[in-house]
């Protein structure tokens, strides 16, 4: 039996960040969370996600910061942003910097958990 994949929770506002880890953990997935970019490229370089589910706005980095960390320490690594603002050239850049998908917040949890579903779908990493 395999090990549940691995996903990483990027967010500063704790409600968003307990619900989504809440969400992920009652899909199978083991979740782990930052509230800070700093914190998250600390987990990147400690331990292996399969999937990375990133908020834009942080308070001390840019979360395309951490996006670049990400895809720089695990190149296998499925990165979505999350962000409150859902401006058309905001997701361009974000995809186009290398992230796997762009999701707007709130968003239905049957979205979330199809959209994560479908980025560790895509991944070709060890599991975990």
């Amino acid at each position: 039996m395999s090990k549940p994949l691995s996903v990483l929770v990027v967010d500063d506002e704790p409600t968003i960040r307990l619900s989504l880890e809440t969400i992920l953990q009652r899909a199978g997935y083991r979740v782990m969370t930052a509230e800070r970019g700093a914190e998250a490229i600390q987990l990147l370089r400690d331990h292996r996600f399969a999937v990375a589910v990133i908020d834009l706005v942080l308070p001390d980095l840019d979360g395309l910061a951490v996006l670049d960390t990400a895809r720089r320490l695990q190149p296998k690594c499925r990165c979505l942003v999350l962000t409150a603002y859902g401006i058309q050239e905001k997701a361009m850049r974000v995809i186009q910097e290398g992230a796997f998908d762009y999701l707007v917040k709130p968003m239905p949890v049957k979205e979330i958990l199809a959209r994560v579903k479908h980025a560790a779908a895509n991944y070709s990493g060890p599991s975990g």
